[in-house]
């Protein structure tokens, strides 16, 4: 029965085996079936007993959880859980662990237990919650310059919006278009532009105050929220002459200077606007208008 036993928890990655339980946390363990120790601790040192090498071993994080588990075992009651051994090879492992407590004839308290390594199962769950990480970004965030893109930019909006009406305050948003891109991809290319757009991103991050939101809308528009306490056109100018001189500088790509300029609308809530679309539909106009009567502008 014992070679087969042996046999099964090979073939099925498990280790099995029987322990006594000595004290609180002691105990010694009589029979391990499967792979040897140091296929989940990294070899063993030489001369060190199994039930040290198994507890110098034990993440120091998972520790706690780890001897949480005794006291249950001691009251007869079945537990599992699962913590990470730091091997005697530098690596770290995940295991799962369930333990059966039983009393037996001549009282001593026995568990028996199954260790399984679930290090492979930890590895796709940290993937997959990277990938939800990132797919998660992607979905409210611009992939060129990293800048919050439309959709996210409408949620900050709706939330600006709402506190505005209830606190009598404006919301202000801007429409930044830039002039003359177009000549920018066909004389340099487009990895040009991308970088002009990146640095425009950056430029219009850096005017910006602390709570306002800046966003690409797509191509070469941009979109940039503030928040006004009442209507404070003092503020809003003193961001439109940070804007016009961060977009007024020269992007260096590869040692070329590449001249940027942009045209800037903008409409206020409640003066121009009272949702949101509709706010941004004004912004894009003002701006729109402003090209019209000549380039660089902004009102």
């Amino acid at each position: 029965m014992a070679a087969l036993l042996r046999r099964v928890a090979a073939s099925a990655g498990v280790h099995m085996y029987e322990m006594e339980m000595l004290g609180e946390l002691e105990y010694v363990c009589h029979v391990w079936i499967g792979q040897a120790l140091d296929s989940l601790l990294g070899g063993v040192p030489e001369g060190m007993d199994r039930e040290l090498a198994w507890e110098s071993c034990i993440h120091p994080d998972d520790r706690p959880a780890y001897e949480a588990a005794f006291p249950a075992l001691h009251l007869g009651q079945p537990t599992e859980m699962e913590y990470r051994l730091v091997g005697f090879d530098g690596v770290t492992r995940w295991v799962w662990e369930r333990c059966a407590p039983r009393t037996a004839a001549d009282g001593r308290l026995l568990v028996d237990g199954i260790v399984t390594d679930i290090t492979d199962r930890h590895r796709v769950e940290e993937q997959l919650a990277e990938a939800h990480v990132r797919l998660a970004h992607l979905a409210y965030h611009d992939h060129l310059t990293g800048l919050p893109n439309r959709a996210q930019f409408q949620e900050h909006l709706d939330v600006a919006l709402e506190r505005a009406r209830r606190e009598g305050s404006s919301v202000a948003v801007l429409f930044i278009d830039l002039d003359g891109f177009k000549q920018v991809n066909d004389d340099h290319g487009h990895a040009a532009g991308d970088a002009v757009l990146r640095a425009v991103g950056e430029r219009l991050s850096a005017a910006r105050r602390g709570g306002d939101v800046v966003a690409r809308l797509g191509g070469d528009e941009f979109l940039m929220l503030v928040s006004l306490a009442g209507t404070d056109r003092e503020a809003l100018e003193a961001l439109f002459d940070r804007v016009r001189e961060q977009l007024h500088r020269p992007v260096d790509v590869e040692g070329v200077q590449m001249e940027v300029a942009g045209s800037v609308g903008a409409a206020i809530f409640p003066d121009d606007a009272a949702t949101g679309d509709e706010l941004i539909r004004a912004a894009d106009l003002a701006m729109y208008d402003l090209k019209q009567r000549g380039r660089g502008r902004a009102a």
